[in-house]
């Protein structure tokens, strides 16, 4: 089976970002989970590849932009799939959410909630 369907995971923790991309190659085999440790690392992609299902991000990444930033500058550039962006330190505010179309999920991210809350996004 091909990996037809795209998603970019921003983490910068190496084994949690270990962890998602085994637990996501078990759970959804035709997912293409592309991994970054920096929105610039994301950004850069993104001027290449455009056809993007899902966003993951992590708040709190090293760089110049945090995750939220990041959501903001994918939205303001045109993209519109969904953006996942979880946090173990702080929950974005509702009005953040909604105004920039994202949905939070708390950290750790748990196996269960990756296969039935997070990864079923980039089937929207």
């Amino acid at each position: 089976m091909s990996k037809d369907v795209k998603v970019v995971h921003l983490e910068d923790e190496g084994a949690l970002k270990d962890v998602i991309k085994e637990l996501v190659g078990i759970l959804e085999r035709d997912i293409d989970l592309i991994q970054f440790s920096t929105s610039a690392e994301v950004l850069d992609y993104v001027q290449t590849e455009q056809d993007i299902a899902l966003f993951i991000l992590d708040v709190r990444v090293p760089g110049q932009m945090d995750g939220m930033q990041l959501a903001e500058k994918l939205r303001e550039i045109g993209f519109t799939c969904p953006i996942a962006i979880a946090s173990a330190y702080m929950e974005p505010d509702i009005e953040w959410l909604n105004k920039w179309d994202c949905h939070y999920f708390p950290k750790p991210l748990h196996a269960l909630h990756l296969q039935t809350k997070i990864l079923p996004l980039a089937r929207q």
